[in-house]
């Protein structure tokens, strides 16, 4: 439905940038239906603050709850375990109140009586750790699965609210277009679009 919306809305001149609508119509398609993976991970919740633990990925540059794949001979259970461990440096989680899949990995939530503090024990995946609040969250950039909990909740990312208030699917288009290529498209704009 997406990608009739985009071609729809599509100027003449839009389609001339070829190769990149291609792209992004080909990432929508990807992304809007994300293969199953064994990925486990934990979402945490304090009791005290009603903040929700989140790490910041190094290489997507995405907030996301602490999660990662699952290692040949570990269960889930003990593979969210050691997530939560590399990621954020605790330990002692009590036990869960429900598990539940999300869009693409597998999750236990937690509550917690206070925030601990956030140490990231690997650092080469995580940049940082930190407690938000529900309007925290609103405004950060997250992976598909924090996004989708989330939206669940009813809690919609201000990015998102704010594009489709004050601008068309058009302007949408361009955003996308020039924040993914702002380094290739004088080089390739005259290329073949797929």
């Amino acid at each position: 439905m997406f990608q009739k919306l985009i071609l729809s809305y599509m100027m003449p001149d839009t389609l001339n940038s070829g190769k990149y609508v291609c792209k992004l119509l080909q990432n929508y398609v990807a992304s809007s239906s994300p293969k199953r993976e064994n990925i486990y991970g934990a979402i945490i919740k304090c009791s005290h603050t009603g903040h929700y633990l989140l790490v910041l990925g190094r290489e997507a540059m995405k907030w996301s709850f602490p999660k990662g794949h699952l290692r040949e001979g570990e269960t889930p259970y003990k593979c969210l375990i050691r997530e939560v461990y590399e990621e954020t440096g605790f330990i002692d989680l009590p036990a869960p109140i429900i598990r539940r899949q999300l869009r693409v990995g597998e999750y236990y939530e937690f509550i917690v009586p206070e925030e601990f503090p956030i140490q990231p024990v690997d650092t080469n995946e995580i940049v940082e750790g930190k407690w938000m609040s529900l309007h925290d969250i609103r405004l950060i950039l997250m992976n598909v699965d924090t996004s989708h909990y989330f939206r669940e909740l009813g809690i919609v990312p201000l990015e998102i609210t704010s594009t489709i208030e004050d601008s068309s699917l058009g302007h949408l288009i361009n955003m996308v277009y020039t924040e993914d290529t702002d380094t290739e498209i004088s080089s390739q704009k005259t290329e073949d679009p797929c």
